[in-house]
């Protein structure tokens, strides 16, 4: 994946890419990585995207458990530096101790919902089943504490 995806898609910064770009460099994890991908193509599952796992969380979670995927300590450690990094959208519920992480905002992007929603207030339907979101109204669905809902399990 090109810098352009991981900074727009994940907000990492430039200085997280070249940290793990120098420890990936040292460790020869390139050459796992590289072919992994090739077999397997990219990853693009929930678990590959933090933002969007960590919003059907109901408790906060350790580092470990919101990478499943990541291939030992380098991948562990940039989701570590990509949380860190992230203060506006992620927040450590335990600080001073080992962190556990909770959403604290809307994640980036759209998604496709599971289920139905509408703004009590004013009756509108922000969402439909299966059918593409875009950011705004994850937004407002995020305001009105209904992004769980629609995403959840059918």
């Amino acid at each position: 994946f090109s810098d352009r995806y991981w900074i727009e898609e994940f907000q990492v910064t430039r200085a997280d890419l070249d940290r793990i770009a120098a420890h990936i460099r040292e460790t020869g994890l390139a050459r796992r990585l590289v072919r992994g991908r090739l077999r397997y193509g990219p990853e693009t599952s929930a678990p590959a995207q933090p933002a969007w796992a960590m919003v059907s969380l109901s408790e906060p979670r350790p580092t470990a458990d919101l990478a499943p995927l990541a291939e030992g300590a380098p991948g562990l450690f940039g989701l570590y530096l990509a949380l860190c990094d992230r203060s506006a959208l992620f927040e450590n519920a335990d600080p001073g101790k080992r962190p556990r992480w909770i959403l604290t905002a809307p994640p980036p992007g759209s998604c496709t919902p599971r289920h139905a929603a509408y703004d009590p207030e004013t009756y509108e339907v922000l969402c439909l089943p299966d059918e593409p979101i875009p950011p705004e109204v994850i937004g407002r669905l995020w305001n009105l504490g209904l992004l769980k809902a629609v995403v959840g399990p059918s």
